[in-house]
């Protein structure tokens, strides 16, 4: 947005005062300020014209901030409008209530208005940045972290990958939880998923018809710079998560960030197919044991039987245990895979940033693991850029199927 832009806000609140604290601190911000008295005629206002940024009381006559906020991000053309929510209450469950219908920040009265014009302010560039983030000029990198063991690690790859590229390009990335089980991607930066896959299956009537502009208004948004498209809440829903629908939410998201990690399940079902054999890299993920070595072996064979070019997998070895059961040179010689990047085991560390929602490139950016996966980030931004891919590789998933009888 700018400091020069002139935004238009609209104020809901039904205290004359507070509609003309707020007034006054955001048109001496260079904003034009509108206001509504309930959440009935705001819901008229919003209808009928283009607001930059809401500023919404919770306490109104008849429909309350909460329902209202909803209601906003229900609608599709709203969904993205930036809410800053001013209310009274200031317990920590009325603040989770709020961010939970939608909002985007929470001030309490009764507050500074220099205070609120500059809370204003970030949401404001905020919801810029996001407007100006998608190009459709430049398809993005796509990185698929996969391991066939569970517990290897690859969400803990793909958040920290996603986090270092981040922090590298100065931008912004996109992380696309396929780990449709574990759904666990929002947990590792303490994101709570208000928008999931699951909004996408019920907003678009056929998959082929979602647009880079609304998937993008889907991703949740972290301080790092990495964008989440979160997997649904409902194991049930797992399921319409199909094979087509994950290309083309992949190749929206491709169109609008440089690089697409996408986290996955460690098996071989369909969706995973789709992300291995349309991955510019994949990070194999293995662990120092039979287990570890086994599983890593029967992927490789996997991706030999798609014709995945072995240039296109990069081993990462995670040590997860203090003392390695097998050494790196013979899981090399076993798996005739060289080892890209060795994870150092990092004791209770990894635990503890997830617990905390804090990546580990970002808490302990001085452990060896978090260097490890710098340098990670640091050869993937030194790859050459990615070949577009066509779109439906023929008879990709029947050939697999076949190879894996």
């Amino acid at each position: 947005m700018g400091g020069e832009t002139r935004a238009k806000v609209l104020v809901v609140d039904d205290s004359a005062l507070i509609r003309q604290i707020a007034r006054e601190s955001l048109e001496a911000r260079g904003h034009e300020v509108t206001w509504a008295a309930s959440a009935e005629d705001a819901l008229k206002q919003v209808e009928s014209r283009q607001f930059d940024l809401l500023v919404l009381d919770i306490v109104l006559p008849g429909m309350d901030g909460y329902e209202f906020c909803r209601r906003i991000r229900q609608d599709p053309k709203l969904r993205a409008l930036p809410i800053l929510m001013i209310t009274s209450k200031a317990s920590v469950r009325e603040k989770l209530a709020g961010f939970d219908a939608g909002a985007d920040d929470y001030l309490v009265k009764p507050f500074d208005p220099a205070e609120l014009g500059a809370r204003a302010q970030v949401l404001l560039e905020r919801s810029a940045r996001t407007q100006d983030a998608p190009s459709t000029k430049t398809l993005g990198k796509l990185i698929t972290c996969f391991s066939l063991r569970g517990g290897a690690g690859t969400s803990t790859l793909t958040v920290n990958v996603a986090v270092a590229l981040a922090q590298l390009l100065q931008g912004q990335v996109a992380v696309a939880d396929f780990s449709l089980e574990r759904a666990a991607v929002p947990l590792f930066l303490d994101l709570v998923p208000r928008l999931t896959m699951e909004d996408l299956i019920t907003l678009v009537a056929e998959v082929s018809s979602i647009d880079s502009r609304t998937l993008f208004d889907h991703l949740l948004r972290h301080t790092s710079g990495v964008n989440v498209l979160a997997a649904p809440a409902s194991p049930e829903k797992d399921e319409q998560i199909t094979p087509s629908l994950t290309a083309t939410m992949v190749q929206a998201l491709r169109q609008n960030l440089p690089f697409v990690i996408c986290d996955t399940s460690s098996d071989f079902r369909e969706n995973n197919l789709v992300l291995l054999e349309r991955a510019d890299l994949i990070l194999l993920v293995a662990t120092p044991d039979i287990v570890g070595v086994k599983a890593a072996s029967t992927t490789l064979h996997v991706l030999d039987a798609m014709s995945v070019p072995r240039d296109r997998v990069q081993l990462v070895l995670n040590e997860n245990v203090l003392r390695s059961q097998i050494g790196e040179k013979e899981i090399e010689s076993t798996l005739r895979q060289p080892v890209a990047e060795v994870l150092p085991f990092g004791g209770d560390k990894p635990t503890a940033a997830l617990n905390t929602g804090i990546p580990i490139i970002l808490s302990e950016p001085d452990l060896p693991a978090a260097k490890a996966i710098r340098d990670i980030a640091i050869r993937i931004l030194q790859r050459p850029d990615p070949e577009v891919q066509a779109a439906d590789p023929p008879g990709l998933l029947a050939r697999v199927r076949k190879r894996l009888k």
